[in-house]
């Protein structure tokens, strides 16, 4: 008797695996967790989404913001506690709302000539560290709900690199 419930048992585990794996098409990925192809289709998802905020951020790939928030006091990182969202527009701009100033700053972003990135930049900076801040997005980061940016600069001759991870509102 021991040997029929054993059989029985085995014939379905072995139907549900087969009905279970036929059943799904691993072909078929929905396109939008797949992330943009170029920069003209990363532009169009940014824009589609609307505003969008800080999620995660790191330096250096160690993570100094999470949920939005910092981590540490060491490295109170300004734009997370001010940059309520962001926004791209279809003029080449990328509006910054700041909520507790409740004050805007406008950016422009415009497409490399490779096509595979975008880049945020301050095309009238007072300070020179706004005059070099470059964000870059690359096409392969952005998804229908998320995306990532980088800065990099040198500061005291060590490469420092400031990566965002930014989410849809």
């Amino acid at each position: 008797m021991a040997i029929n419930s054993t059989r029985k048992f085995t014939f379905y585990i072995t139907a549900f695996l087969i009905i279970s794996l036929t059943g799904c098409k691993t072909d078929t990925i929905n396109i939008e967790e797949k992330p943009a192809q170029d920069a003209a289709e990363a532009v169009d998802r940014l824009i589609t989404a609307g505003k969008w905020q800080i999620k995660e951020g790191f330096i250096n790939e160690i993570k100094v913001i999470e949920d939005g928030k910092s981590l540490t006091k060491e490295v109170d990182f300004e734009i997370a506690d001010q940059i309520t969202w962001i926004q791209f527009k279809e003029t080449g701009e990328v509006e910054m709302y700041f909520g507790e100033k409740d004050q805007s700053l406008t950016m422009n972003y415009e497409i490399s000539k490779d096509g595979q990135s975008i880049r945020i930049f301050q095309k009238f900076a007072i300070q020179d560290f706004l005059k070099r801040e470059n964000w870059i997005i690359t096409a392969g980061s952005v998804y229908s709900d998320r995306f990532e940016m980088s800065f990099s600069d040198k500061i005291s001759g060590i490469d420092v690199v400031t990566r965002l991870v930014m989410v849809v509102i």
